[in-house]
């Protein structure tokens, strides 16, 4: 639910789940749209700062990135 990356680094997200999930933004700054199972979805994070995420079908599903 936590991860810390270099600022330009492409993030994979893999769903191994049964379901569809999506990665996105609390605040807008990125995304994925839903991500089938078996499917993956990536996002670049150019900009410095703290991402955090949910699930949109699952808002309960919650996470943030921190770019350095």
């Amino acid at each position: 639910s936590r991860l810390a990356v270099k600022a330009g680094t492409t993030v994979t997200f893999i769903n191994t789940g049964g379901v569809g999930h999506s990665v996105t933004a609390d605040v807008g700054a990125f995304d994925s749209g839903l991500i089938q199972a078996g499917d993956r979805g990536s996002v670049t994070l150019e900009k410095p700062g703290v991402y955090r995420f949910h699930c949109t079908p699952h808002p309960f599903m919650t996470g943030s990135i921190e770019v350095r």
